[in-house]
């Protein structure tokens, strides 16, 4: 009966259903009949990728307990409390024991807290990598071959899964075919290409792994080992990269001059150039200045649609996973211009969103801007539901790109706190929103 939604649960019952999972039954069961609607099942990956903050929420969000209450009954201040459930601190074994003991949680949390401990995989540099020659005795041919394979493996794992298990087998990779482009000499053009290519995805990939310096260490390495190819135009697309970090610090000011820069580089092709345009664009959005994001919209339109198409399928550089994202930013910039309603119908209109499976992390960041647009609009509800279904895939991810928006998307929904739909996703939006 509590289940369906027939009968409210009893103190008693939750804590046995806290003992069993400790996450989303419990809360589901706590909020009452309505509340949270999704199953399960589809709501991420539960309490497997809690960390310590987010389970101690989730415990005192279904124990109804505030901040003061739970600060009564473990000894500890409630801002330190509100730090460690907002990731700001990490938990020391002593306050753990004392949540522990608070929420009768039989050691989970300091469990928990002893993991959070635990140091990260470190994060490769392309200046500390040995020359790796795992494949310098095979024919140029049939390395290239093998290259090539791998590399698209690669890049359609990433969509499904985090960055950080893809980051060895990228750079050993990377570092093997410049080994071998360099043995052969002036026959390893192509070697050097493709060692260029594997150093942007990991770039891209560092950057998703959230490290900014390490990821334009990566993305200068490949337009220096595609200059060694006789290839110019990655290092006109280093720019556009470069501003992407600087759009996702929230820098305006440098989004538009690097991009800029980008767009203005003399060998740089039509294609690279409108994705700089594009990402002026968005810092000008960024900035608040419409006119000029409408402007350049249009100017990376036209250059977009000179080609060449993006690799695999062609030759230039730059995003592929989706054949053309230009009505997915232009809404995003909407988003940034508090155009909320235009972007809703954009978002709408677009087939990328069609894309999850193939592409599953391009979908989810513009999926998160479409739910700060239905914050925006006041379509509540709408909002919740579209988050809900999104959790599994983010959490699956764990894109520092993403948590930039999440975080976005936390402060939209902080002005909805009073709905308990809201209330109920904070736990799952915080916990995504952790640095990895």
């Amino acid at each position: 009966n509590v289940e369906r939604g027939e009968r409210r649960a009893s103190a008693g019952l939750l804590r046995q259903y806290e003992c069993l999972s400790a996450g989303h039954i419990a809360q589901s069961l706590a909020a009452g009949p309505g509340v949270c609607d999704t199953p399960v099942e589809a709501r991420g990956d539960g309490q497997n990728d809690d960390d310590f903050g987010t389970r101690l929420m989730r415990l005192r969000i279904t124990r109804r307990w505030s901040l003061a209450q739970l600060a009564a009954r473990t000894r500890f201040s409630k801002p330190y409390l509100g730090n460690l459930e907002l990731g700001r601190r990490s938990p020391s074994p002593a306050v753990a024991h004392a949540c522990d003991v608070a929420f009768d949680a039989g050691g989970m949390l300091s469990r928990l807290a002893e993991k959070q401990r635990e140091p990260a995989a470190p994060i490769p540099d392309p200046d500390s990598l040995d020359d790796d020659v795992r494949w310098t005795g095979l024919d140029s041919r049939e390395l290239l071959r093998q290259a090539e394979g791998r590399l698209l493996e690669l890049r359609e794992a990433a969509q499904h899964t985090r960055p950080r298990h893809l980051l060895a087998d990228l750079a050993g990779n990377a570092r093997a075919l410049a080994a071998a482009a360099t043995v052969r000499g002036a026959s390893g053009r192509g070697l050097w290409l493709f060692a260029a290519r594997y150093a942007e995805f990991t770039g891209w990939m560092v950057q998703e792994a959230g490290r900014d310096d390490l990821a334009h260490a990566w993305t200068s390495t490949a337009a220096q080992w595609a200059a060694s190819a006789g290839e110019q135009d990655m290092s006109s697309y280093m720019w556009e990269r470069v501003a992407l970090l600087a759009l996702y610090r929230g820098d305006a000011r440098d989004t538009v001059e690097l991009a800029y820069r980008g767009a203005g580089e003399r060998y740089a092709s039509p294609r690279v150039r409108g994705l700089a345009v594009r990402r002026q664009a968005q810092g000008h959005a960024l900035a608040g200045d419409r006119a000029a994001c409408r402007r350049a919209l249009e100017q990376a339109a036209a250059l977009l649609g000179r080609g060449p198409a993006p690799y695999p399928a062609g030759e230039s550089w730059g995003p592929n996973t989706i054949s053309d994202a230009s009505a997915c930013v232009e809404a995003s910039c909407l988003v940034d211009l508090g155009l909320h309603r235009e972007a809703i119908e954009l978002f709408a209109a677009d087939p990328a969103p069609a894309a999850r499976k193939t592409a599953a992390r391009t979908h989810d960041r513009f999926a998160v801007r479409q739910a700060i647009a239905l914050l925006g609009a006041g379509e509540i509800d709408q909002a919740c539901s579209h988050v809900a279904a999104l959790l599994p895939g983010v959490a699956r991810l764990d894109s520092a790109t993403l948590r930039s928006d999440v975080r976005r998307l936390i402060a939209a929904f902080g002005r909805h706190r009073r709905y308990p739909q809201a209330q109920a996703l904070l736990p799952d939006l915080y916990n995504l929103a952790r640095t990895s």
